[in-house]
């Protein structure tokens, strides 16, 4: 494993140091995710097969490497097309999350230190959208219906926000960059 001093908090108080490797794989993903899914986050796609890391722990790295912001938020827009996969029963994926319950994964959000004022927006739309997602029953499931919710109107409603934010914003940056 290459060393370096980044580890992910998990919940119970322990760390677990990550490698260059695990770090540069949640960077392809996020940048798969800011792809596929940036001009239309309400249809999201998260293909289960490849996206099967433990996406909010990584919410919480500490440690010195550059890019923290986009570490951060991105993983954060990966859990919300999660969600999205989640809580669109017809077309989406309730299996996305794979075998982790929803209440295990909103702690890691809930304890998330935004740093940002966008940041702090971003996560309240993921503790809305778990919110919504809880919700969701085994007889919504099968019923293989558009599920209803009294907020999910106000949750869709801010998606564009979300891809003009961060996603749209990371790829200028870049452009900017060069």
């Amino acid at each position: 494993m290459q060393e370096t001093d980044i580890y992910i908090e998990k919940t119970d108080g322990t760390q677990r140091q990550i490698s260059w490797i695990e770090l540069n794989q949640i960077k392809k993903d996020i940048l798969w995710i800011f792809d596929q899914n940036g001009k239309e986050l309400s249809n999201a796609f998260v293909p289960e097969y490849s996206f099967n890391l433990p996406y909010w722990e990584y919410t919480t790295l500490t440690g010195t490497y550059d890019q923290k912001p986009f570490y951060q938020e991105g993983t954060l827009i990966i859990i919300l097309c999660m969600l999205i996969e989640y809580i669109d029963i017809p077309g989406g994926n309730q299996l996305v999350f794979g075998n982790t319950e929803l209440q295990s994964i909103i702690v890691y959000i809930k304890q998330f230190n935004a740093e940002s004022p966008n940041q702090t927006l971003l996560k309240e739309l993921i503790i809305l959208g778990f919110s919504i997602a809880a919700s969701v029953t085994k007889e919504d499931i099968a019923r293989n219906e558009y599920f209803t919710h009294l907020k999910l109107e106000e949750f869709y409603s801010k998606l564009p926000w979300v891809s003009n934010t961060f996603i749209q914003a990371y790829y200028k940056s870049q452009i900017e960059y060069i």
